[in-house]
């Protein structure tokens, strides 16, 4: 399995330009072939993961799942003072960011997006090593309590997890940036084609909020 450090922000699987630095993707390919080539890495890496969670005997297409929260209401009972006890969250994770003993990891359900965090401490080894094989694009259910960070986020700091699905293909990843000259917000890797948007729906949902 990949080690921690080699490429930790999930960011790597944008695939636009030059390929990211990713094996097989050489400067004598065309942009097609090196976007080709990176998608089929990319989800060689994740089968990888698949296979080595089912050798640790975790199921990672479990049946069901008992949610018991939204991160909407989460962030509301907390912001108001009257949040009591363990939160059970379930998501889509839409970014990563790794620091060593200690992971960030936002998930998005269908009330928005909440930031957990992820302290080796807290889990164990064991579990945490399983933290590796999570990508963006996976379902992934969390219990914890919720803190705010020093930054002011309302996060979850995590106790329990469960991968509920695995993605073996990175979705699309939508950045934004300022222009430093116009100062416009200028969007990378947009999934904007009409008729890709409707061939597409599932892709469509999960990046365009509109």
């Amino acid at each position: 399995m990949r080690p921690r450090g080699a490429g930790t922000s999930k960011a790597r699987e944008t695939l636009s330009g030059g390929g990211g630095g990713l094996p097989g993707v050489t400067e004598t390919m065309t942009n097609k072939e090196r976007v080709q080539e990176g998608l089929r890495r990319l989800r060689e890496d994740r089968l990888e993961k698949l296979n080595h969670l089912r050798k640790r005997g975790i199921d990672p297409y479990p049946p069901r799942f008992e949610r018991q929260h939204l991160s909407g209401e989460v962030k509301e009972s907390f912001e108001r003072g009257d949040l009591d006890g363990k939160v059970t969250l379930a998501g889509r994770i839409t970014a990563i960011r790794d620091h060593g003993k200690s992971c960030f990891i936002d998930i998005e359900d269908g009330e928005g997006r909440i930031q957990t965090y992820f302290r080796r401490d807290d889990i164990g080894e064991e579990d945490y090593r399983v933290v590796d094989c999570l990508d963006i694009g996976d379902f992934l259910g969390v219990s914890g309590t919720v803190f705010r960070t020093r930054r002011g986020e309302i996060t979850l700091h995590v106790d329990s997890f469960e991968i509920l699905s695995k993605s073996l293909r990175p979705p699309p990843i939508v950045k934004e940036a300022t222009d430093e000259e116009s100062g416009r917000s200028v969007v990378h890797d947009a999934f904007s084609d009409k008729e890709q948007r409707y061939r597409q729906r599932y892709l469509d949902l999960m990046v365009n909020k509109d």
